[in-house]
């Protein structure tokens, strides 16, 4: 009886390979938008599971979306916390090492301490992890950079030299890690010597460089540690930790559900997960609902087929049975499609994502179970209807005429048509609005102009009269327009202090965004004045500030310029306190807003210090057209000045574009699938309004004899069609401007979706259906009558 119902099911589809073929290429192209996106969740969802006890582990947060926190707060949870198992500092460095005549920079650097090996399952291919990093200056280093400083050799016993300091011994050698890491670690340093080497004291609450990791006995809720937290900010006696927002953040929620800044991966990436696991739904769904349509519209040429069968004996679960097997063949040819769409296609999703999905993820873990569910479930959804359709044929109706009419099947196919544009005009409204939120901001004009700047970060040991001299040393340049030292670059990030009270009105808001900038900072990165002047040059004078405009109108003055303003200096005491020292000035100029931070933040009051000592990162405007002169002029004045340090440097624009890096990536992917979703949408209604112009033809041979048109039948064909597709956008519309808004709402600053997008997305969705339907509806209406009508 298999045979038979194989061989059935076998000659059905070799009689329209046209419909075979739209049914098993719709559910191809689903399923493989599936399994890719089953991939990149899987990998998304994956990120810091290897640790074994990644469930116990919690970073501790002292400001709101930021990991980093002062070195002091080690001891603080130490002595504070209710019986911690495990406490560890990591502290990234952007160090320099050298070996010999070879010097490099190396940014994934970490002094940890030593019981790192307790708290992360970090495994070590040589050493010993108990004792690796016991020893001062010990030093472990992945196979990666052995290979880079020690070729051939065993590294360890073998030393590398920290900046112009002491060298470091290497301990151990680590097994690579796992890609799905918040933490890209080259090197580990025993932390015990991270204050000599730098030469900072890092044991204070303020210096904002280290991750500081608790690990929590076994079975230890994540709410007891947050009930601590207000003896912990007690306990610490600083004078502001009021202004702290301490937390515990379970370790695997860093990747997936926060988005800090500061030297890990945390992008909040269960907003993607559930964005595409969506997309996977509706994509599959779209593929799916194309073959209930198309498998229900050829009910009524099977009737006969159904009315023989049963005169013949056969029971209705008997042909449900078939017509379900019928399905799980069909979806199981596309399923071995799909799974050759997704091997094709995964090294251009890889470059689209940005991603290093691997094919052989597809059968690792319990995917294939998922997998073999995933073809169970689509058999039985995409089988269920059309089997109930076919097996309830009455065989005196059918037999009567080869071809049963009925409103219920015809009702329910245009509603699934429906649903097949509805979601199709979602996604390209939601498309459209990605990409333009995504223009808006690299257009959009942010106080500033990062275009030819130029950054060189002083990272390491320099002097201020090193960083004098290499400034000296290039002045003069002609590619070289401006220059300014700063402590930050607009757009890249920036810190806080507190406002002398005296100078501000009665309990106003003392907190505000804070940086030093010396002489030409204006110039330099192209912010314009709205009042008042730029610093003056020169050696140090009177304290002169600059703020910007947010900062005047939250104090309500009239005017900015001329007023006296204070912000406080720390310093430390020799028993580990501070004392806040106020340093009072003149506001000599007021700027016009400008982004310190991306587009999700809103402008927030700044206070702009003037310097005349060579601090943070010397920042440069080149001379357009001469930017790649200007770079070899610079390289070659940092190799006369520090011949044993490499040259290090980044454009402003690039680091701008990296900010966004992974919105361009949504909104890339975006355009993908919803183009997926109307080739799904176009082949169903393609497949239906070929069988409805196959299913009126003699209608249409009639009205051709009584006078009709070619445009008549043309019009009289689409217009059904085209009036789902204008139901769909009536549907779809509110429901792509809901989500559009949450999405939106992410940001900041961003656009307001212009009613041409609505527009726009009903044109392609009214076009391209127009132009699918009138194929078959050209072809029906150009045919002779005669044929039509010959067999009558």
């Amino acid at each position: 009886m298999l045979r038979n119902y194989l061989l059935i099911a076998f000659r059905a589809a070799r009689k329209n390979l046209g419909y075979t073929f739209i049914s098993i290429f719709g559910l191809a192209i689903g399923l493989a938008v599936c399994l890719l996106i089953l991939l990149y969740v899987r990998e998304e969802y994956s990120y810091d599971q290897f640790h074994q006890n990644a469930d116990r582990i919690f970073l501790f947060q002292q400001f709101e979306h930021s990991a980093s926190v002062g070195g002091g707060f080690a001891t603080l949870l130490e002595d504070g916390l209710d019986q911690p198992e495990e406490i560890v500092r990591l502290m990234p460095v952007n160090a320099l090492l050298s070996k010999g005549d070879e010097a490099y920079y190396e940014e994934n650097f970490f002094f940890a301490d030593s019981n790192v090996f307790k708290v992360f399952t970090f495994p070590l291919r040589q050493g010993d992890p108990q004792t690796a990093l016991r020893e001062p200056y010990s030093m472990v280093l992945t196979q990666e950079m052995a290979d880079k400083y020690f070729p051939g050799q065993d590294p360890v016993g073998q030393t590398l030299q920290f900046d112009d300091g002491p060298s470091l011994t290497v301990t151990g050698v680590l097994a690579e890690l796992p890609g799905n890491s918040h933490l890209t670690i080259d090197f580990l340093v025993n932390y015990r010597n991270a204050g000599e080497l730098l030469g900072q004291k890092l044991d204070g609450y303020w210096d904002s460089r280290h991750f500081v990791y608790i690990m929590t006995p076994p079975g230890r809720a994540e709410a007891d540690l947050e009930d601590q937290i207000p003896e912990l900010l007690r306990q610490s006696n600083d004078p502001n930790a009021n202004v702290w927002s301490a937390d515990f953040i379970p370790l695997r929620d860093i990747y997936l559900r926060e988005s800090l800044s500061g030297q890990l991966r945390s992008r909040r990436a269960i907003e993607y997960i559930w964005i595409f696991s969506g997309i996977a739904l509706l994509v599959l769904l779209l593929a799916c609902f194309n073959y209930i349509n198309l498998a229900t519209a050829r009910a009524t040429v099977r009737a006969q087929e159904v009315g023989i069968r049963k005169t013949m004996g056969a029971h209705r679960s008997q042909l449900m049975l078939q017509f379900l097997g019928e399905s799980f063949m069909f979806t199981a040819a596309g399923f071995v499609l799909a799974v050759g769409i997704v091997q094709l296609s995964l090294p251009f999703f890889n470059q689209l994502s940005e991603q290093s999905l691997l094919f052989t993820d597809l059968w690792g873990g319990g995917n294939v179970l998922v997998a073999l569910g995933l073809l169970l479930i689509i058999s039985l959804l995409t089988g269920a209807y059309p089997a109930i359709v076919l097996s309830r044929f009455r065989p005196i109706a059918v037999l009567r005429d080869a071809v049963v009419r009925g409103s219920a099947g015809g009702r329910f196919r245009r509603v699934l048509v429906t649903v097949q544009f509805t979601v199709s005009a979602v996604m390209i409204i939601a498309t459209l609005a990605v990409l333009q939120q995504m223009n808006f901001i690299q257009n959009k004009d942010l106080g500033y102009q990062r275009e030819q700047v130029l950054l060189v970060p002083f990272e390491g040991k320099f002097s201020e009269q090193e960083r004098q001299r290499f400034k000296q040393s290039i002045e003069g340049l002609p590619e070289v327009r401006s220059m300014a030292f700063c402590s930050h670059a607009p757009g890249m990030g920036i810190t806080g202090n507190k406002l002398v009270p005296e100078y501000l009105p009665e309990d106003a808001e003392l907190g505000v965004n804070f940086m030093y900038a010396g002489d030409g900072f204006l110039e330099t990165f192209g912010i314009e004045l709205a009042d008042g002047r730029t610093f003056r040059e020169g050696e140090e004078g009177p304290r002169e500030f600059l703020i910007n405009e947010k900062m005047v109108q939250r104090y309500g003055w009239e005017k900015g310029t001329g007023r006296r303003l204070g912000y406080f200096a720390y310093q430390y005491k020799p028993d580990g306190g501070y004392e806040e020292i106020p340093r009072e000035g003149e506001v000599v100029g007021v700027v016009e807003d400008f982004h310190q931070l991306n587009l999700r933040n809103s402008i927030q009051p700044m206070l702009i210090v003037r310097t005349s000592r060579p601090t943070g990162m010397l920042a440069l405007k080149l001379t357009a057209g001469r930017i790649g002169a200007g770079v070899d002029a610079l390289a070659n004045r940092w190799e006369r000045t520090f011949p044993y340090r490499p040259f290090e440097y980044e454009f402003l624009d690039e680091s701008f574009n990296a900010t966004y890096e992974s919105d361009v990536r949504t909104g890339r992917i975006l355009t993908l699938f919803a183009v997926l979703a109307i080739l799904i949408s176009c082949l169903g209604l393609l497949g239906l309004a070929a069988f409805t112009a196959r299913q009126r033809t003699k209608e249409i041979g009639i009205r051709k004899v009584m006078g009709a048109s070619v445009k008549d039948i043309v019009i009289l064909l689409n217009r059904d069609f085209l009036r789902l597709l204008i139901v769909a956008m009536v549907i779809g519309v509110p429901v792509a401007y809901y989500l559009v808004q949450r999405y939106l709402e992410e940001y900041a600053y961003h656009i307001e979706l212009p009613y041409w997008s609505f527009a726009a997305a009903a044109g392609i969705i009214l076009l391209v259906g127009a132009l699918t339907v009138s194929y078959h509806s050209l072809r029906a209406a150009s045919t002779n009558p005669a044929d039509s009508l010959k067999y009558e």
